[in-house]
Formats: structure tokens, C-alpha cells, sequence
């Protein structure tokens, strides 16, 4: 099924697409991980404090593109940054967001959330 959403919706449509993914925030030292299921060892977003840095993964970045039928990756990575700052109460530039696939080598490092 299909549904018509003006450009006006389309953020508050894509925050609550992200809103009901049931990301839960996972704290280690300065980093901020979102994951879904936080027994997994992954995350989907990490908020690397520290470094004023968000990475996102290549993975959720598809989804919502596909979901909301977008074409520039930017649009997309302008509304999980403004999702991420309400989460986290810190504001973000968009320079400092970045994407990896999840299992590139750099998104094994990243997106891993360490024991405690």
C-alpha cells in the first residue's frame, strides 16, 4: 500500500519512522549507540561524543531512502542527525555525520557496542 505525504510531512513521517524502529540508547563511556536489539553487539547509529561525530549505517540509510522513496542521501542524513539531537540533547553538524556499511571494516569498528 501506498501513501501520498506532502513535503511538509515528510520529516515529522521519516522522525516517526524512527521513533517506531525501537532504537534503544546504549551508553558506553562517551559513546552514544542506537541499536534494536541491544544484545546483538551492534548498533544501527553511533554518537561518537568525544568527536562531536554521527555515523549511521549504510544499512538504515537504504531503508529510510527506500521507505520514503528519496533520492539525495543528504535529505536523509539531515533527519536521523535531527532525530539523534533530540535523543541526545547535543546539537550536530552535518559535516559530521557519516555513513559506513555495517560490515565494511570501518563499521565493524564503529558500530560495535563494547561490553562492559
Amino acid at each position: 500500500m501506498k501513501y501520498l505525504i506532502t513535503e511538509s510531512q515528510l520529516d515529522k513521517a521519516m522522525v516517526r519512522f524512527l521513533d517506531i524502529q525501537g532504537l534503544k540508547k546504549v551508553k558506553r563511556k562517551s559513546i552514544i549507540f542506537f541499536t534494536t536489539n541491544p544484545d546483538s553487539g551492534t548498533s544501527d547509529i553511533a554518537y561518537y561524543g568525544n568527536q562531536g561525530r554521527l555515523y549511521i549505517t549504510a544499512e538504515l540509510c537504504s531503508d529510510i531512502m527506500s521507505m520514503f522513496s528519496l533520492e539525495e542521501l543528504y535529505d536523509c542524513l539531515s533527519v536521523v542527525k535531527q532525530w539523534v539531537q533530540n535523543e541526545v540533547h547535543i546539537p550536530i553538524k552535518i559535516e559530521d555525520v557519516h555513513v559506513y556499511a555495517k560490515e565494511s571494516m570501518f563499521g565493524d569498528i564503529t558500530f560495535k557496542i563494547p561490553e562492559e
